[in-house]
């Protein structure tokens, strides 16, 4: 099989003009990696000889061995007999990691090899590297100040202002908060608005991270069933009147797990319901950028300017999770009180990170064509195996998100959870999505975050913890 290529011309087009100042062969080398890491240059790919680039980039033979050779000994190049020199990607070097998801004592040990189909999330997004990059030149800037920015760095707030301007929802600086992450947000929104035993409605299955935050404020989780894509979002309301419930908290936009979107009818019933009954409405819009199936219409946001309605947003699944940053939108009064209640916990989010994402939301914003096309490329991978090995499994395939919500018939997802392990592969079990912390153990989550490849062989494994499980179904 033939290697792909990239040409010395479109090398040079990627690489930009040298940098004055800096030698030619730390330039070249700096480049390389940004490109690697930023997903603009692909692993696999067979770059130009030295005698092409010496003639398109003007630089010696000798400044091109020594930044190829630095490349190589950091992983980012490897020689091939016969095929030159070949990009590499480094990342299997750096730890590995997984989204973090309390389970309860059915959950299974893997080591951290393990294939992960616990975690919906993927690596930085194109984009990111290049953005702390540029970050850091801006820094300089801004450490004349104190660099505590409570209520957030305003560039960062402005440009959050302008991504809900552009969804036709009137947003200014006041009605943004910056957080540490949709989840930071969460714990900091319900330590403010929620008092101990005061109950709070939520969907299960659910987010298990958000029930835990929600938890530690001391309230008490009154969950309403949404494990089917038609759920009538009034028994929310009716459940949050006839409880007395202090505030409702929903995921609208392809939502985590069961991948369920809400249209803009049950959004105006919720928005509506909780301005009647006098309660916050909050909304967690961490997966709203994962839009997949662009010919299924993105309603607008749940709130409209009116009422007090709480959009929590995020960095981590559009750009990178190790930004660790996320938003409040809402109310300017409310913003101006989180703020004020966040002193006693946090003095605000670093400074660097905040530079890179204003930048993100302003340069990136949203989905890229080539994080969707990976996405879908997973998702119809799963699929394919699903559909193939597990054929009695039943699940919605949704316009967006990260997972698939499986129904198991006769099976139990912690004894699958168990098995899947013992071949190499991390499942969370249902119970873990449950609003109580048991029962769905007919259900199962299925990301399909990874890479093509992975997913498929994690899969198949799956399948054949099925079988061992459940003989085949």
């Amino acid at each position: 099989m033939a290697v792909p290529r990239v040409s010395a011309d479109s090398l040079a087009l990627l690489l930009g003009p040298a940098q004055a100042g800096t030698p030619a062969y730390r330039w070249l080398t700096e480049r390389v990696e940004l490109l690697v890491s930023d997903g603009r240059l692909v692993p696999g790919v067979r770059i130009p000889s030295e005698r092409d680039l010496s003639t398109t980039l003007g630089l010696s033979r000798t400044t091109l061995v020594r930044a190829f050779s630095r490349l190589t000994e950091l992983g980012y190049l490897e020689s091939r007999h016969g095929s030159g020199r070949i990009v590499r990607s480094p990342a299997t070097r750096g730890p590995r990691s997984r989204e973090p998801i309390p389970c309860g004592t059915t959950a299974a040990v893997v080591d951290d090899g393990a294939l992960d189909l616990a975690s919906a999330s993927m690596p930085a997004a194109p984009g990111v590297f290049d953005a702390l990059r540029s970050a850091v030149e801006e820094l300089p800037a801004y450490t004349s100040g104190t660099g505590y920015l409570a209520a957030g760095l305003p560039s960062l707030r402005e440009a959050v202002a302008e991504h809900y301007c552009r969804q036709g929802l009137e947003t200014g600086p006041e009605n943004v908060l910056v957080t540490a992450g949709a989840l930071d947000a969460m714990s900091l929104v319900a330590s403010h608005l929620l008092r101990r035993r005061d109950r709070v409605v939520v969907e299960t299955p659910g987010y298990p991270n958000a029930f835990g935050a929600l938890r530690q404020s001391g309230a008490t989780l009154v969950g309403v069933p949404v494990n089917r894509p038609d759920v009538d979002v009034r028994a929310l309301v009716e459940t949050a009147r006839s409880t007395g419930a202090a505030a409702i908290v929903v995921v609208a936009d392809f939502h985590n797990p069961t991948g369920r979107l809400l249209d803009d009818e049950d959004r105006a019933v919720l928005r509506d319901g909780a301005r009647r009954l006098g309660v916050p409405l909050v909304v967690d819009e961490t997966l709203r950028d994962i839009h997949l199936d662009t010919d299924v219409a993105l309603p607008g946001p749940v709130a409209d300017g009116r009422g007090d309605v709480l959009l929590l947003g995020s960095a981590a699944k559009t750009y990178w999770g190790g930004l660790r940053l996320g938003w409040v939108r809402g109310p300017a009064e409310r913003i101006a009180d989180l703020a004020r209640a966040r002193l006693s916990r946090n003095l605000g989010e670093p400074v660097l990170e905040q530079i890179a994402l204003a930048s993100l939301l302003r340069n990136r914003p949203g989905l890229d064509d080539q994080r969707r096309t990976e996405i879908l490329e997973s998702r119809d991978a799963a699929l394919t195996v699903l559909r193939e090995h597990l054929p009695a499994w039943t699940f919605t395939v949704p316009a967006g998100g990260f997972s698939l919500w499986c129904g198991l018939p006769g099976a139990s997802s912690s004894a699958l959870t168990v098995a899947a392990a013992r071949r190499g592969v991390a499942l969370v079990p249902g119970s873990s999505f449950s609003a109580t912390g048991h029962g769905m153990e007919r259900a199962v989550r299925i990301p399909y975050s990874l890479p093509t490849d992975q997913l498929t062989d994690g899969l198949l494994r799956v399948a054949a913890a099925a079988a061992e499980v459940t003989g085949g179904t």
